[in-house]
């Protein structure tokens, strides 16, 4: 025995209470839905020939069979309107919740048939309130044990990897991926809207949802990708990230190298959608940030000429179109799947995630797209000045060489209310340099924007 562990057994108790007793006493007492928890699988509750996974919850109550234990943690001692947490079952709780309001009938397969709540005779409304729920409920149990335990439950239910992630419940990076995709300050390219039945959420920029938490996941390896500056993005990876112990300075540079990135993107996809009609594919997505990755290690800080650099980008990428494939991606190659179009294989290299050397090879195919349809990178890019704002004492000098004048209006000046201005501006590639400064009023330099300030100047005098 490793006696540099501590031994611990959580706290628990066993619970048995009627479907009466837990509907008037409990079910508002406890927060189905945590952050921590997978959201419903299914978009329907109403199934078909197939009951829905509610459906089929209902069904096992009404054929007398036994629902298995439904795990929740004691949260009183916390600040918040609840008693209690779910650990695991929410799927089942919040069914039962939603058949008693009448948002769904038993389905067709059950033995008393198809029958919403208020069909059900008083038989079988006695029989269904007197059905017994089991729980156990645990106390004194942290955050990071209630995600635990969700893991150590569901590895052998249909959970899928991110979703055991998102399990690691109100801890910071977990929070952190969170609040980017489905926050209240979630990043624009996630933003979303419902269907007109009001029953299906539609993406407004991306051709794929964040059902089964699909979106948080493409997050995380995106998070890999600027936190260890690495190529690869493993399952293994994202996992190690989650249980890291990080600081705030730590997670919150993290976020906004994942938010340039994202923003970069987004105005892709803007693009996109006005010419196309359509938001980007998760290959597209994967294409753009890996490649966006190989702009900032060769270019540093710049900005994008939109709508240019999404035009050829795409123009670039459809080289590899699996139906209609042009020049040199119409080749073939031997790899690891035999013989194949160089096409086929970029588009299977997009879903490779921790072979370095396939990641690589795929954007430097993506590269070659950009020659062979004589694309020059440096035309859809702004590289910028990595440094951004003049020294002081340079502005001092460069005012006094002025007269202590401003360069726009000709009016006095004093440092109190004096900038170093970039005559070219610095979001257009102008240089932090003397040759490139002039000192002014700090208002010219706010209404200037990305104005030249030659131009500026003959406006503001005219």
């Amino acid at each position: 025995m490793n006696n540099n562990k501590t031994l611990k057994q959580l706290k628990f108790i066993n619970q048995k209470w009627s479907l009466k007793e837990y509907l008037l006493n409990h079910s508002a007492t406890i927060n189905n839905s945590p952050i921590g928890q997978r959201r419903p699988v299914e978009k329907n509750m109403i199934g078909g020939a197939k009951p829905s996974k509610a459906q089929a919850i209902i069904n096992v109550i009404f054929s007398g069979d036994d629902l298995s234990e439904i795990k929740i943690a004691d949260i009183s001692n916390r600040k918040t309107q609840f008693k209690y947490e779910s650990i695991d079952g929410g799927h089942r709780k919040r069914s039962i919740v939603a058949f008693f309001r009448g948002e769904f009938p038993t389905h067709a397969t059950s033995v008393i048939g198809q029958k919403y709540f208020s069909q059900l005779t008083d038989e079988e409304k006695e029989y269904f309130f007197g059905y017994v729920l089991r729980f156990v409920i645990y106390s004194d149990i942290s955050k990071f044990d209630i995600g635990k335990q969700f893991r150590v439950t569901n590895t052998t239910t249909d959970v899928n990897f991110i979703e055991q992630m998102n399990s690691y419940g109100d801890l910071p990076f977990a929070n952190m991926i969170r609040d980017l995709v489905m926050g209240n300050n979630a990043h624009r390219i996630f933003d979303w809207h419902l269907s007109s039945d009001k029953k299906k959420v539609i993406s407004d920029y991306l051709q794929f949802d964040n059902h089964r938490l699909r979106q948080m996941h493409i997050v995380s390896r995106l998070a890999v990708s600027r936190f260890d500056e690495t190529w690869t993005t493993t399952d293994e990876q994202i996992q190690e990230l989650y249980e890291k112990e990080w600081s705030e300075k730590e997670l919150s540079t993290l976020k906004k190298k994942i938010e340039n990135v994202l923003d970069y993107m987004f105005e892709c996809t803007q693009v996109r959608k006005t010419h196309l009609k359509t938001g980007l594919t998760e290959r597209e997505f994967v294409a753009l940030y890996r490649f966006i990755k190989v702009l900032m290690e060769e270019y540093g800080n710049f900005s994008i000429r939109v709508p240019k650099f999404w035009l050829e980008f795409k123009n670039a990428y459809d080289i590899f179109n699996a139906n209609s494939p042009k020049g040199f991606a119409r080749n073939s190659i031997q790899d690891s799947k035999g013989e194949r179009r160089i096409a086929d294989a970029f588009m299977g290299y997009l879903w490779e995630h921790g072979n370095e050397k396939k990641i690589l090879m795929g954007l430097d195919w993506l590269k070659k797209a950009f020659v062979q349809e004589k694309i020059n990178i440096l035309d859809l890019i702004i590289v910028k000045d990595k440094k951004r704002f003049f020294p002081r004492e340079l502005i001092e000098t460069t005012l006094s060489r002025q007269k202590y004048i401003c360069w726009i209006d000709e009016e006095p000046l004093t440092m109190n209310d004096a900038v170093g201005a970039h005559i070219n501006a610095h979001s257009l590639g102008g240089k932090t340099t003397e040759e490139n400064l002039v000192v002014v009023r700090k208002k010219h330099n706010t209404a200037m924007g990305e104005m030249n300030a030659i131009q500026y100047k003959e406006l503001y005098m005219a």
